[in-house]
Order: C-alpha cells, then sequence, then structure tokens
C-alpha cells in the first residue's frame, strides 16, 4: 500500500482487518456499526456519524490506545512520553 502512489486506506486489504471492523471514511455522513464494535464500546444505536464514534474510541476506558503506527500513542494529559511506552 505505501508504495503505490497516492496510496489511501482504500488500498489497504481488508482481508486483514479483524472480524467486524473496517476502514470508514471520515467524510461519511453515518457509520453503519457492526455487532462486533457495538459490543466492544457498548453502544446500543447502529449508526453513528464519524465524530461521533472517534469519540466514543478515544473516550473508551482503556490501558492504552494503540493505532499501529511509530508515536500514535494516546495518554493521560497527567502521564509523560515514559507512561505510554514512547
Amino acid at each position: 500500500m505505501f508504495n503505490l502512489a497516492r496510496s489511501s486506506w482504500s488500498d489497504y486489504n481488508t482481508d486483514l482487518i479483524s472480524k467486524g471492523g473496517g476502514i470508514f471514511e471520515r467524510s461519511a455522513k453515518s457509520i453503519t456499526l457492526t455487532p462486533q464494535i457495538k459490543k466492544c464500546f457498548g453502544i446500543s444505536k447502529s449508526q453513528l456519524t464519524p465524530n461521533e464514534l472517534i469519540k466514543i474510541i478515544l473516550t473508551a476506558k482503556v490501558e492504552l490506545l494503540w493505532f499501529g503506527g511509530i508515536g500514535t500513542y494516546i495518554k493521560a494529559s497527567t502521564e509523560v512520553d515514559a507512561d505510554a511506552g514512547d
């Protein structure tokens, strides 16, 4: 994917994504949630806007969020980089 000129996440091999996951356009008016997403985040609605889903993910009660890249850890404002393992 990264060797393609002007590649985007739509070029990603979706067979590598966990069941229930996906690639969602932030510009979409709404995202239809899979049963796995709803269960993981305790969501009862069947659709959310991209920003609503992002907020739910970023405020999830978890120890650590990792988005698969270098330096993409999200930590509390009270933590230093070393606390997040960065």
